[in-house]
């Protein structure tokens, strides 16, 4: 599946659900290394990188993940359909049922510098 295809499904998905979305495309205005995919669910904050295939995320992608965990949101790299379940999963614990726990982000690879993020 290409990322632009599984893109739209998480993204229905999140609105199927309630949940308000951006999907942020690369462009000259947009900070480098800003999820892919933010949202708004139940008054939490969301954030997604998406990848299929072999892609990996970069230490700029996963430091910004890292810091939306830190500032009390929930972030994580979303692949193929083991990252659909676990979208699913995420949204039924924000619904109140059960114990969520984030599974741990890739280690950060390179020294990523002060970076401010909009």
């Amino acid at each position: 599946m290409k990322e632009s295809e599984y893109s739209r499904k998480i993204v229905s998905y999140l609105e199927e659900q309630g949940a308000l979305v951006n999907v942020n495309t690369a462009n000259i205005y947009d900070k480098a290394g800003r999820a892919d995919v933010e949202a708004c669910y139940n008054g939490f904050y969301l954030a997604f990188e998406l990848k299929t295939v072999n892609y990996e995320p970069t230490s700029l992608q996963l430091s910004y993940l890292q810091k939306v965990r830190d500032a009390g949101g929930y972030a994580d790299v979303l692949r193929d359909e083991d990252g659909f379940r676990y979208l699913k999963m995420l949204l039924w614990y924000l619904d109140g049922y059960g114990m969520f726990y984030q599974r741990p982000l890739s280690q950060i690879k390179e020294d990523v510098g002060q970076i401010v993020f909009d």
